[in-house]
This record gives structure tokens, sequence and C-alpha cells, in this order.
């Protein structure tokens, strides 16, 4: 009876050892996993910060700019379009 308990205490305890370093490795793992995320979050950022940077330096060239030069003219007449009516439900027999 007591060498079985000795394997069965001796298996409890390998086992346990197993899934402490298991959880250790897994722990390492998703850490570093984690810290290499938040990097690419960061380049992602940068990138993004880059272009609305080039956005709005092209909004303000835009802005400075001549309409004239770019081929727009003055209209010489105001014409407007006429508002659509807007749906409305009727019966057929009426």
């Amino acid at each position: 009876m007591p060498n079985r308990l000795n394997l069965y205490l001796g298996a409890m305890f390998g086992s346990l050892v197993l899934t402490y370093l298991l959880l250790v490795i897994g722990t390492v793992y998703l850490a570093s996993s984690q810290t290499v995320l938040l990097g690419q979050v960061s380049d992602k950022e940068a990138s993004i910060g880059a272009l609305e940077a080039r956005y709005y330096s092209a909004i303000a060239e835009i802005g400075n700019l001549n309409p004239g030069s770019l081929g727009f003219v003055v209209p010489t007449t105001k014409l407007y379009a006429r508002a659509a009516e807007a749906p409305s439900l009727t019966r057929a027999g009426k």
C-alpha cells in the first residue's frame, strides 16, 4: 500500500510541476506577444500621424491656391435647381 501511495503522490507532484512550468511558459509567451503588439500599435499610430500631417498640409496648399489658376471661372448667371417634391402616399382611387 505505501508503494502505491508514493507512486500516486509522485505522479501528482510531477503533474503539478509540469502544469506550473506550462503556465509560466504561457505567461512569458503572452507577455512577449503583448509587447510586440504594443510596438505594432505604436508604429501604426505614427504612420497615421504622418498621413494626417500630409493630409492637412495638402488641404492648406489647396486652400491657398487661386481658383482661376486651376481653370475655374466666375459664373455669369446664377441658376438654381428646383427642389424636388417630397414623395407622398396617395390612393389609387382618388
